[in-house]
């Protein structure tokens, strides 16, 4: 009955012993049970064990690569601290030491681990800000002195009655001395901001080795003593931060900027930048930020600018422009600060400032500006603050509406009435009224504009083909009748004077001959009741004298 009933058990049934038995075996020779047995045996055996599996052997080893990378990154730091000469914190405990760690016993410290100053971690311990700028610098607002030495900063900070500090800042700059070893820090791979502003910092901006790092985000370099932009910045494609005014950079703006289609602050005013604006900037549509005021640019402003729809604020004070900007820059919508003033520049007002929809402030001031103002000057509901003094705007001025609360600045122009009151300035606004330019100065300034309006009018007419074609063959013709005329000059005077220098020897030559005739006649006659041959007995007569009439020899025998 026994076998009966095995016989007929299903077969599914019976594979179940089986496959309970295979799990038994796979749990007690398994990789994991084999090292954590190992492990509490001896750890030596637990390593060799983990090498057999490739998977645990990356689990296991994880930390040893955390260990190497925070040891290259601490040596990468270590290296830039020593190129950027010294630092009053880098002998400090718990700052910039290759010292003991202050919390892990028998280690050296490390940036992360030991929570250096001056540096900032991720939460995996990788470095990704270094920010060693001037704390006193940073804390000041002193953008209204862009331009000014650091002495007249100092002297109008100690008129404010400023703090010591803030004095002191104003003309001391940070610790930072020499050029940024970039070759050496290519192992901070995550640094993504690295801010040095307000030292000294000197040589070029970036090298070849600042590419390497894939993660640099934000580079703030203001205020230092930085002498060129290398075209190698081209290739910081993550750059979304690009700060280096107030340094010496010199020569032009590299080609390739198009490349850094992530930069939205582009901060490189007060320096030494010639050329003409680049029209490659266009190309960088998330741009928010744009300053590249007080340096020697020159020209038009492009049109490709008008693609920079992103812009809040563009800054292009003390700059050699005409002041011709393309109507095509009404496109910038969300601008909301634009500062064009203190270049000289001559023209009407820039008619797109009253096409944007978010201007909020406009800076025109110490230009050669000219001509009425738009009535429509306030139509953008959000503008508050517009300056348009020292400059030669005629005709009305078109007030803010009471309810707007602006502020608007436009002394030293060449207004006479105010709108909407049609009454005199003085009736209008009498502060503003005092501070118009004169009317003479205002005449001779118009006056001035009209010859030269008339001059570019005549100089720019176009004749017609026919009228051309004629003017240019008739101006031929002149020409060639001129080069006659003047070589048949030249030859008749050349003519006339070889005649004059030939009759001129031939005159000199009938004297010679006429004097060497008197001479030999003289010589050939004696005096009258002279002996003959008896010239050598006068004692007066010389190699060109005549005989003395009438002189007798006296009778020597006697």
């Amino acid at each position: 009955m026994t076998s009966s009933v095995s016989s007929r058990t299903p077969p599914r049934a019976r594979l179940v012993p089986t496959f309970c038995t295979l799990l038994l075996l796979a749990a007690l020779f398994s990789p994991c049970t084999v090292v954590a047995a190992a492990r509490d045996a001896a750890p030596g055996a637990a390593l060799d064990a983990a090498h057999g599996a490739s998977g645990r052997r990356r689990v296991l080893q994880e930390p040893l690569a955390s260990d190497e990378i925070a040891s290259a990154e601490t040596a990468a730091l270590l290296a830039f601290m020593r190129a950027m000469g010294s630092h009053p914190a880098f002998s400090l405990a718990g700052r910039w030491s290759n010292g003991p760690s202050a919390n892990r016993q028998g280690q050296l410290s490390q940036p992360c681990a030991d929570t250096w100053q001056f540096v900032t971690c991720d939460s995996s311990g990788r470095v990704v800000t270094i920010d060693m700028s001037n704390p006193l610098l940073a804390s000041l607002n002193v953008s209204w002195a862009k331009g000014a030495t650091r002495e007249f900063v100092a002297q109008q900070l100690t008129a404010q009655s400023a703090s010591p500090e803030a004095v002191a800042a104003a003309v001391v700059t940070g610790p930072l001395r020499g050029e940024i070893p970039w070759g050496k820090m290519t192992a901070l791979q995550r640094l993504e901001r690295v801010d040095l502003s307000g030292n000294e910092v000197t040589g070029a901006a970036v090298s070849a080795a600042a590419a390497l790092l894939p993660g640099l985000k934000h580079l703030n370099l203001t205020f230092n003593l930085i002498d060129s932009l290398p075209a190698a910045v081209t290739a910081m494609t993550a750059l979304e931060s690009l700060h280096l005014d107030m340094n010496a950079i010199s020569g032009s703006l590299p080609s390739g900027l198009s490349a850094l289609t992530r930069l939205s602050s582009l901060v490189l005013g007060q320096n030494r930048i010639v050329g003409q604006l680049p029209e490659e900037i266009g190309a960088l549509s998330s741009l928010v930020n744009l300053d590249l005021g007080e340096n020697y640019f020159h020209g038009v402003p492009p049109d490709s600018w008008s693609n920079l729809t992103n812009l809040h604020l563009l800054s292009l004070y003390r700059l050699h422009l005409t002041a011709a900007f393309p109507p095509s820059w009404s496109a910038l919508a969300s601008l909301s600060s634009f500062t064009f003033s203190s270049s000289a520049a001559s023209g009407p007002f820039p008619a797109f400032l009253t096409q944007l929809r978010s201007i909020e402030r406009i800076y025109l001031h110490s230009n050669r500006l000219y001509g009425p103002l738009p009535s429509d000057l306030w139509r953008p509901a959000t503008l508050t603050y517009v300056d348009l003094s020292n400059n030669f705007f005629n005709g009305s001025v078109p007030l803010p509406p009471p309810e707007r609360q602006a502020d608007f600045r436009y002394f030293f122009n060449c207004f006479t009435t105010a709108t909407p009151s049609p009454a005199p300035m003085a009736a209008a606004d009498a502060a503003a009224a005092e501070g118009q330019l004169d009317a003479a100065t205002c005449a001779d300034f118009y006056s001035y504009r009209q010859g030269l309006d008339a001059a570019a009018a005549a100089g720019t007419q176009q004749p017609s083909s026919s009228t051309s074609t004629w003017g240019s063959s008739f101006f031929t013709v002149c020409l060639l009748i001129a080069l006659m005329v003047l070589v048949v000059a030249v030859a008749f005077t050349c003519r006339r004077s070889r005649q004059h220098r030939g009759q001129q020897q031939s005159e000199e030559q009938q004297q010679r001959q006429m004097r060497v005739e008197v001479d030999v006649d003289a010589d050939a006659a004696p005096a009258e009741g002279a002996p003959a041959n008896t010239d050598i007995l006068s004692p007066n007569k010389g190699p060109n004298q005549p005989f003395l009439a009438g002189f007798t020899p006296s009778n020597t025998s006697s």
